[in-house]
Order: structure tokens, then C-alpha cells, then sequence
């Protein structure tokens, strides 16, 4: 689970500016939570519980893999504990760093009306069974990223 508050005075130019190495140069959300400064993510889903947050939900993920290669992944899935539901975001990263969200089309776990509210939040409405697709938009988040945050690589 990503959480933005993890990434605080990680961005590029932050890290640049005090002589440090490295940083965060973009965040990419892939069919995921966009949770504004003072609300959880549970305020964002209107105070209602999805199904997949339930036990035994896993068709939701993976509805459009092989059976095996389904099986294998609902295998590593972990609980997704309540309590980050509930905790209120306290710092909106998008404001520091690049950001891009990428819509997954067959997400049945996450209704598209969320994800486009989600996307809206970042400004910009710009995954296992499509890794060819994924692929793309990290490279375009890598070279996005790199040019916003003032990195030029030869």
C-alpha cells in the first residue's frame, strides 16, 4: 500500500537543492487511491466499504488472467489492514512531485467513477495482464519525470 505521506521531502529538486542524492522524480497511481490532504480513504469512497475489502472477494483481481497464472497471483495477495482505510492523509505529494495516474480499463475492484475523481485530484487524468501496456506508461512516467524535475540524461 502506498501512502504519500511516505514520500515527503523525497522529490528530485527537493534533494538536489540540499546536496543530496537521488529522489523521487514522479509517482505514478496505477487504478488506486488518490487521497486529498485531511481524508482516508475511506471519506474518498463516501464512507462506504468496497466488496473487495470484504474476505473472499478475490475474483475481483486478475478476472482477466489464466486460471494458473490468477491462482498464483491471488496466492500472494496479503489482508489489506482497515486501519489504512481509516488514517487521514497528511501530506499531498502531488504538489512536490510529477504525479500521473494510469487507468487499468478491466479494474472491476475500483469503479471508474473513482478512478477519474482520483485522477482529477492530481490534475492530470492521464496491470498484470497487460505488462507490455504498463510498461509503456512507466517509460513515459520515467521520461516525464526526469524532464519536469530538470534531469537530462545523454
Amino acid at each position: 500500500m502506498f501512502s504519500a505521506n511516505v514520500v515527503e521531502g523525497l522529490a528530485y529538486y527537493q534533494r538536489s537543492k540540499a546536496g543530496s542524492p537521488g529522489g523521487v522524480i514522479m509517482v505514478m497511481w496505477m487504478a488506486a487511491f488518490v487521497t486529498p490532504k485531511g481524508q482516508s480513504m475511506l471519506d474518498m469512497l463516501g464512507g462506504n466499504w468496497l466488496p473487495w475489502v470484504l474476505p473472499k472477494q478475490e475474483t475481483l483481481f486478475y478476472h482477466d488472467m489464466t486460471s494458473e497464472a490468477q491462482q498464483a497471483a491471488i496466492a500472494k495477495l496479503k489482508g489489506q489492514p482497515t486501519q489504512t482505510f481509516l488514517e487521514k492523509v497528511g501530506y499531498e505529494c502531488w504538489h512536490d512531485m510529477p504525479s500521473m495516474y494510469l487507468f487499468c480499463d478491466k479494474d472491476q475492484a475500483l469503479p471508474l467513477a473513482f478512478r477519474e475523481v482520483f485522477a482529477k485530484v492530481l490534475g492530470n487524468p492521464a496491470f498484470l495482464s497487460v505488462p507490455d501496456q504498463v510498461m509503456e506508461a512507466l517509460e513515459l512516467a520515467l521520461k516525464e519525470g526526469r524532464a519536469q524535475s530538470g534531469i537530462h540524461v545523454d
